[in-house]
């Protein structure tokens, strides 16, 4: 099952920022890379706006001797 933008900031909303709303979403150009950005418009919260990167779970190329490992490990 995969969650919309908008219910996944709303929940990293709440741990991170409980007291701030999310007044809008806007969708940044990305990279060549599969990694999606996302800019929150906030009100009550610490600063007005910040940019969320969402990761892909697909595994990456295969390593020399290494497991795969997720596309996620491999940029972090």
């Amino acid at each position: 099952m995969q969650v919309d933008d908008r219910t996944l900031a709303l929940e990293l909303l709440a741990k991170a920022y409980p007291q701030a709303s999310l007044e809008g979403i806007q969708h940044l150009a990305g990279d060549a890379s599969g990694r999606r950005f996302l800019r929150l418009y906030l009100h009550g919260a610490p600063s007005p706006t910040i940019i969320l990167m969402l990761l892909k779970r697909r595994l990456g190329p295969p390593a020399a001797g290494r497991p795969e490992i997720t596309q996620d490990d491999s940029f972090v």
